[in-house]
């Protein structure tokens, strides 16, 4: 291919003339392309198989994968609340990927074990989607990252106000679907949580579950005041939704984090809680909400 992916997008309202709008801006396509990813808005979210099998019969490209969401993006473009898609093609070595379809409780992860493999090898990542609806997720996710070699998936969650639906070759719902990766690809990823530090790295001297009792071994509602300044600080109600914390993702060699919400505070013993579980040892940051670096990023 003369370049690695071709991408196409259109806010055209009807989804056919969608379709044929990204199909045309994917032309031509290289007949060495073998994996598309495609994501719509939820407003196209009833015309997903439609839409999934006008791509695969106009492109050519077998294998596609992708998710509806509220909203989608690309290239500097940002879809919300309206009927749009996004499409790409991407070409890769062969062997070196497989889709596969809904995983939806941990007794089918384990039964499917041998099938996250590659050439006789463990899968070295995986592009996941997950159905929010399915309690299981967070688990699913942490089971599925460790039948990879690096230990790493991205992806995302799955959001729609009307069908919650993922693409894995078809239209599937319910649990994690995606695409895994040899070693053969080489991956780049990027994170953006929409929030902006608003002090230092912080190392969670004391925890209690869910509860941090003191970071850098001082109480740590007082880090927390001093991070985020005295007028929050007498008010911490006024925090709900701005404040966050930031959990360092261990391993990661680009310094991402898990952005957590805080769910209390004891003014009594200092303590301060998030919605995460919480190791001593573990390196965390206070942050505030910011469109301007969710849309920068």
């Amino acid at each position: 291919m003369s370049l690695p992916f071709h991408l196409a997008q259109s806010a055209i309202g009807q989804w056919s003339e969608a379709a044929q709008d990204c199909v045309r801006q994917l032309q031509p396509v290289p007949d060495t392309a073998n994996l598309g990813f495609l994501y719509v808005t939820d407003l196209f979210a009833n015309r997903l198989p439609d839409i999934l099998e006008f791509m695969r019969r106009h492109t050519g490209v077998p294998h596609w994968v992708g998710s509806v969401g509220i909203g989608v993006c690309a290239s500097g473009h940002e879809y919300l609340d309206e009927s749009a898609m996004v499409a790409m093609l991407g070409e890769f070595p062969a062997n070196a990927f497989r889709v596969f379809g809904t995983v939806s409780d941990i007794e089918q992860l384990a039964a499917q074990a041998g099938g996250f493999a590659l050439a006789g090898q463990p899968a070295n990542f995986a592009l996941v989607h997950g159905d929010a609806r399915n309690a299981d997720i967070p688990e699913l996710i942490a089971a599925l990252a460790a039948q990879m070699q690096t230990g790493f998936i991205t992806g995302g969650i799955t959001s729609s106000r009307f069908q919650s639906q993922q693409v894995a070759d078809t239209v599937v719902y319910g649990g994690l679907s995606g695409v895994m990766f040899s070693a053969a690809v080489p991956v780049m990823t990027r994170l953006t949580q929409g929030v902006t530090p608003i002090g230092p790295r912080h190392r969670v001297t004391d925890s209690n579950e869910n509860l941090l009792i003191t970071l850098d071994n001082r109480p740590a509602l007082e880090v927390l005041y001093e991070d985020i300044g005295e007028i929050l600080s007498r008010d911490l109600s006024r925090a709900a939704g701005y404040i966050f914390a930031a959990l360092s993702i261990p391993g990661s060699d680009t310094r991402d984090y898990l952005v957590r919400n805080l769910i209390g505070a004891d003014t009594t013993q200092k303590i301060v809680g998030i919605s995460e579980l919480v190791l001593p040892d573990a390196e965390l940051m206070f942050c505030r909400r910011d469109a301007t670096a969710a849309h920068d990023d």
